[in-house]
């Protein structure tokens, strides 16, 4: 019989103070769950045990002796050593313990000295899941109406548990509800569900649905995004339930999102993209010019000068330009730059990284800058 796969839990996964810590062993976190959870699979690699956590109880010095005790004993708050911690969470392995007043990454990729401990535990990986399973309170089993399900979030509902955040934001809980079921067949229904609504007549069913696909672009039937654009325009703004006020999607972004994981684009998808990133009200996201630099960096390149805006716009170019490994186009993109004066002093802080001392497009320019 075949193991399951285990799936890991990014940067190590979190140590929570007061976001939750789901039970079951298979509910995995990831960046686009929306919000941020405990991982309940973290192992010590120091003594190798695993690591238990309680919420609001702390405890004073001395606690190494009683490691022992923790370990041995189910229910922490029965221990007279411990104290009560509101706010916080206990973390225990053999080997050490961890009072948890805010969260952190276990393996944070920009871990801070200053306000950041340095945990020796790690996500152990969690299994595939399997129906029933539990979210928020809500439970997901084989005769759940998933679309039904779908349409009461696309009307601003989220289960009684749900964070503040998938409150505040329905929509985001659908990246929940799809990342849970991630590994069964339930999840590619989600996701068609959401598809479904592209083509609604309320704007904020559309709107929720282009949030949806901006943080899923490979999910099944996103390719509906690119339909939506050609009927409704790739720059059109559909807002959806937040508590954000004005909180909106435009088509041209979940499409770049799209773009930036396929090696080929439809000429019309890059053409809306072109088209987008010349409005002066849409915003110009990193995902919309490295798209261009992927499917379209010759047309990006010479257009630079319009499209970059300001400084920041010009440096976004010029990055996404030279990931792309054309260090022609980054030439001619400079040149466009450094013909106009408010954009050259983003063109020069390019050139004075360090990491690109060695790259042949470097001299090129500066000769250009005079």
């Amino acid at each position: 019989m075949r193991v399951p796969e285990l799936r890991f839990c990014p940067e190590g996964g979190w140590v929570v103070a007061e976001n939750p810590v789901p039970t079951d062993p298979s509910d995995v976190w990831s960046s686009e769950a929306g919000d941020v959870f405990g991982c309940n699979r973290l192992v010590c690699g120091g003594c190798g045990g695993a690591v238990r956590q309680a919420p609001n109880l702390s405890h004073s010095r001395g606690i190494k002796k009683h490691l022992g005790t923790l370990a041995e004993t189910e229910d922490w708050s029965t221990l007279p050593f411990l104290e009560p911690g509101y706010g916080s969470r206990l973390y225990a392995c053999s080997c050490r313990t961890h009072v948890a007043h805010t969260r952190q990454l276990c393996d944070d990729d920009d871990f801070d000295s200053m306000t950041d401990v340095a945990l020796p535990w790690r996500c152990a990986g969690h299994p595939v899941p399997a129906l029933p399973l539990e979210l928020e309170g809500l439970t997901v089993d084989a005769s759940t109406d998933l679309e039904a399900l779908v349409a009461r979030v696309m009307d601003g509902w989220t289960p009684e548990g749900a964070t503040a955040l998938w409150r505040g934001i329905p929509a985001t809980w659908l990246g929940r509800l799809y990342t849970r079921l991630s590994g069964l067949p339930q999840a590619e229904v989600v996701a068609r569900a959401v598809a479904q609504h592209l083509g609604d007549a309320e704007e904020e069913h559309v709107g929720a649905a282009l949030f949806f696909f901006r943080w899923f672009p490979d999910a099944p039937d996103g390719e509906s995004v690119l339909d939506l654009a050609d009927a409704a325009g790739a720059s059109t703004p559909f807002h959806y339930p937040s508590w954000s006020e004005g909180a909106h999607e435009i088509p041209a972004h979940a499409l770049a999102a799209r773009l930036v994981q396929t090696p080929h684009a439809e000429r019309r998808a890059v053409l809306h993209l072109r088209g987008a990133v010349q409005e002066a009200e849409v915003e110009v996201e990193p995902t919309l010019i490295r798209a261009l630099a992927v499917h379209d960096g010759e047309w990006l390149a010479r257009s630079a000068a319009s499209v970059a805006r300001d400084a920041e716009g010009a440096l976004k170019i010029l990055y996404a330009l030279r990931d792309t490994e054309q260090d022609e186009l980054v030439v001619v993109a400079g040149v466009a730059l450094a013909e106009d004066p408010l954009l050259r002093e983003a063109l020069l802080s390019f050139l004075d990284n360090a990491f690109h001392r060695d790259r042949p497009f470097v001299p090129v320019l500066l000769q250009a800058l005079g």
